[in-house]
């Protein structure tokens, strides 16, 4: 009955503004659930892509085109909120400060977004700043699919839809974990997939989606109910069984960073958990333990993880002593170095999106990246985009630091996987099949933290 009254209402003949107030207040919430909830199921789609056509040069722009379809979606949607937001919420004096404090993050990535339409009108190859090169494809139009995941993201309020959204996340990446555990030669052949990783095209990349799904998992493990009834009991085992696959799935990528972004989350977890709510600290043990058992296991069979810390361990010391600064983090260095005279070169505006080139072995320049986003972002876009990134995300720290006393163990543990994967991405690329995912986790955080205020 109230479905017609609506239809009814919204067919009358109204003026803007009453045609958007009739709008009620859950529908632009539903739709922004409808989008994160099939962005959440990209990993399952993106299995179904690979297993139709396991051709590289089809599967990831199909990949690629399902991505940016669900950022373009939100993108349109943002111009509706705009308008909805306009004659539907009341007008309240803010102070600049006030303004900045509450929604730094969003007018700082609004200005980075800005910038980097800026920047690929100045790029030296205007098609690759537009569409990217072919291996990433990390143009101008996928950058506005991120921010259009982002979009989605903050307008959801509600914290049972925001752990909707976790669930299906986390129960997706816990598909494509179990089936390359499983590891038979068959199954991998049928779903065009590689168990260190995945669909993905290289090994790091499955280990920063893992990074994210993972303590995502943890998030849910730690949040649950105590299991005082079947129902309850059934939830918490699912949520620690998915926790497991993922952990052995970090594992069985055998990449460094996501592994140590993890670890330093997990231990930071573990000592704010215990300012913030101290009846969860057993649980939170708990699952650190799991965590290094089954690490600890996995690792028997294919990754000799003392190996690489000791050599990750002596290139600090060579490093800290003016050893090999180019051999450091597998070849970060030489790359690290480079991209630092790149950005000497053009400061303001950067080479454009995917229109960094660095030397090979045989001093002959070709296509590639920095492997650390922010340097990334200032070689490619300018150093005043990297700038409007890291305030926008020390915005979001603020609201942290001076909502403490006040946030819950979600809000700490959303914060946990956006450190997570921040860690990791000091020695990462961002790419079309990973950064949605990060975008869309930053705004659910934003937005959880902003509108949660615990009594």
């Amino acid at each position: 009955m109230q479905r017609t009254d609506l239809w009814k209402e919204l067919n009358e003949d109204k003026s803007l503004p009453e045609l958007f107030q009739s709008i009620p207040a859950r529908i632009p919430e539903v739709i922004s659930l409808a989008l994160a909830c099939s962005l959440s199921l990209m990993p399952i789609i993106s299995l179904l892509i690979s297993i139709t056509d396991g051709l590289y040069f089809f599967k990831y722009p199909i990949m690629q085109t399902a991505f940016n379809t669900i950022g373009y979606l939100g993108i349109s949607f943002c111009l509706f909120i705009i308008v909805w937001n306009k004659y539907n919420l009341p007008k309240v004096y803010r102070s600049k400060l006030e303004i900045l404090r509450d929604s730094g993050l969003i007018i700082f990535l609004g200005l980075m977004l800005f910038w980097t339409i800026l920047s690929t009108t100045f790029s030296k190859d205007l098609h690759l700043a537009l569409w990217g090169y072919v291996f990433q494809g990390e143009g101008l139009f996928t950058v506005l699919g991120y921010a259009g995941c982002f979009v989605i993201a903050i307008n959801i309020k509600q914290r049972r839809y925001i752990k909707l959204i976790l669930n299906i996340f986390v129960a997706s990446a816990s598909v494509i974990a179990a089936l390359c555990l499983i590891n038979t030669g068959k199954l991998m052949a049928f779903v065009n997939m590689d168990p260190s990783m995945a669909y993905f095209s290289n090994q790091n990349h499955y280990g920063y989606f893992i990074c994210m799904a993972l303590m995502s998992a943890v998030l849910l493990c730690v949040t649950d109910e105590n299991p005082n009834s079947k129902k309850t009991t059934m939830i918490l085992l699912l949520h620690i069984l998915e926790l497991g696959l993922l952990l052995n799935a970090l594992i069985q990528a055998r990449s460094l960073g996501p592994f140590l972004a993890v670890i330093i989350a997990l231990i930071s977890l573990f000592i704010l958990t215990i300012f913030v709510d101290k009846t969860k600290i057993k649980r939170v043990l708990l699952i650190i333990f799991f965590a290094i058992t089954i690490m600890g296991i996995s690792s028997i069979f294919t990754w000799d993880i003392s190996s690489d810390l000791y050599i990750f361990n002596s290139s600090l010391e060579d490093l800290y002593y003016g050893g090999d600064k180019y051999g450091f983090g597998s070849g970060r260095g030489t790359l690290w170095i480079h991209t630092v005279e790149l950005i000497k070169q053009r400061p303001l505006f950067g080479y454009g999106l995917d229109n960094l080139s660095f030397p090979n072995n045989d001093g002959i320049l070709e296509f590639g990246r920095p492997h650390c986003e922010i340097l990334q972002f200032a070689a490619c876009q300018g150093i005043p985009a990297a700038l409007f990134y890291v305030s926008g995300l020390g915005c979001l720290l603020a609201m942290f630091v001076n909502r403490f006393k006040r946030i819950d163990i979600l809000t700490l543990c959303m914060y946990c996987i956006i450190g997570a994967y921040l860690i990791s991405s000091i020695v990462g690329n961002p790419k079309f099949y990973t950064s949605p995912y990060y975008y869309m986790l930053l705004g659910l955080c934003y937005s959880n933290i902003k509108t949660f205020n615990k009594s």
